[in-house]
């Protein structure tokens, strides 16, 4: 004869957080909030905890709590700026943990000068957002003097860097400008650049 059989359902641990990354910009001095959703898509209940590696600069609302099944939960972030706070790029991670299940979410956060005499904004076309190595990356630079004096010339700095800070590349050119230019400036990826995300900073 045959022996009885059955189904079963494993339990399993899952959740969705609504956020990739967040990008903006803060000037020395300044703080803004943000805000995410998690929501748990598991079996069972979840105790979660949240942490990030940019303490200098976040607040969030709540380290750890439990996420009953099929919960959602808004999660309040204040990012800071220091007076003292030195201008550039600022790259980490909000963690978001179960156990072993981690899941990440990108931080890039642009200090600015108080007192900055220049704005500068970097655009990067859809069709060169994903590139591979060796290739040339194109982005739409546009430059503002507050100063209003007449022709200025200002030094413009560039940096690639991947998630973890780490430089891939710099460039520095000079660039005159009166009240307001927009010119396209590409650069030429390394061949021995890995796969993955990055980030293109200019000041």
């Amino acid at each position: 004869g045959f022996g009885g059989g059955g189904s079963i359902v494993l339990s399993g641990k899952d959740f969705s957080i609504d956020l990739e990354q967040i990008r903006f910009s803060l000037k020395q001095g300044e703080a803004k909030r943000e805000n995410f959703v998690i929501e748990n898509t598991g079996q069972s209940d979840l105790n979660l905890l949240l942490d990030n590696n940019l303490k200098d600069f976040i607040r969030m609302d709540s380290a750890g709590f439990v996420l009953k099944k099929g919960e959602r939960r808004e999660i309040l972030i204040d990012f800071m700026a220091l007076e003292q706070t030195d201008a550039g790029l600022f790259l980490g991670k909000l963690f978001v943990s179960s156990g072993s299940l981690i899941k990440e979410i990108l931080v890039a956060l642009e200090i600015e000068s108080r007192n900055s005499l220049f704005d500068i904004k970097t655009t990067i076309p859809e069709n060169f957002l994903k590139i591979f190595p060796g290739e040339e990356l194109v982005a739409e630079i546009e430059l503002i003097n507050f100063q209003r004096v007449g022709i200025v010339d200002t030094e413009v700095n560039y940096e690639i860097k991947d998630v973890d800070g780490n430089l891939v590349l710099r460039e520095q050119e000079t660039v005159a400008v009166e009240t307001k230019t927009n010119f396209i400036k590409s650069f030429k990826i390394p061949e021995d650049v890995r796969p993955g995300e990055y980030i293109l900073y200019s000041n």
